[in-house]
């Protein structure tokens, strides 16, 4: 990845104070209703595409850290009667709601997508290959990120009574699935696997060795996407020393 700017000025403190934000602003549990009204209002699009026209449906909720991430399908499955289940009808996705820090941010997630275009593009250039990623999808705007208001969050950002559900506008988007199994599920991990696991793991880094940071800059407000890839996060092992001294006090031995 190239970058020669200069970066900014982050700290261990700021980090650690997102770090607690994202668990007040972690979106609330949704209702099934309200997950395909967002998807009905701001990707409606993507069922008319298809032919013959098809509707979406929810399939379970995924695991998640700070996020709500829904596993969706759009389907047309017996559209003909026929009581048949075609899986070559289908088209899955996940819906991502996103936290209020990286709502609040966008670089974060702008950088994403942005990284994830690229590898694309160098994948095709490469010839394609066993490494597959997940690609966000249009919304009917044709944008990547979808700012949805209205959706519950637990705890207010400003202090209040923690586990109180409060109501605000979250970055949202929709991203393809990649069918399969996390290595968590499937069980022992045989050598061979965690060969395949390092080849991709090399392909991916010799896709983005040439990877320049995007130069636009941030909205009113907002991180930019260069700044995000220099901000301090509790989960950045470069900086792990420092987000680790944070917690030792709380540790008896």
């Amino acid at each position: 990845m190239s970058d020669s700017s200069p970066k900014p000025a982050t700290s261990s403190a700021s980090a650690s104070d997102d770090e607690s934000r994202r668990k007040l602003l972690k979106p609330a549990p949704m209702e099934t209703t309200e997950i395909l009204s967002v998807l009905c209002e701001h990707f409606s699009s993507l069922s008319h595409l298809a032919s013959p026209p098809a509707s979406f449906r929810l399939i379970r909720e995924l695991d998640s850290y700070d996020d709500r991430n829904f596993l969706v399908e759009l389907s047309d499955d017996d559209n003909d009667g026929s009581g048949v289940d075609d899986l070559t009808k289908r088209r899955r996705f996940v819906l991502k709601i996103h936290n209020g820090v990286e709502t609040d941010h966008v670089g974060p997630i702008e950088l994403q997508n942005d990284v994830v275009q690229y590898v694309l593009e160098g994948l095709a250039k490469a010839g394609g290959g066993v490494l597959k990623v997940p690609v966000p999808v249009h919304n009917d705007r044709r944008e990547l990120i979808t700012f949805v208001p209205d959706l519950a969050v637990v705890g207010p950002p400003g202090g209040g009574e923690r586990g109180v559900e409060q109501r605000r506008t979250l970055a949202v988007r929709l991203m393809t699935y990649l069918e399969g199994e996390t290595m968590s599920e499937a069980g022992p991990v045989p050598d061979e696997t965690l060969a395949d696991l390092g080849i991709c793991a090399g392909r991916l880094d010799r896709v983005l060795d040439d990877y320049v940071l995007p130069s636009s800059p941030p909205s009113p407000g907002r991180q930019s996407a260069r700044d995000a890839a220099h901000r301090t996060h509790a989960w950045d092992l470069r900086h792990f020393p420092a987000t680790v001294r944070g917690y030792l006090p709380h540790l008896a031995d």
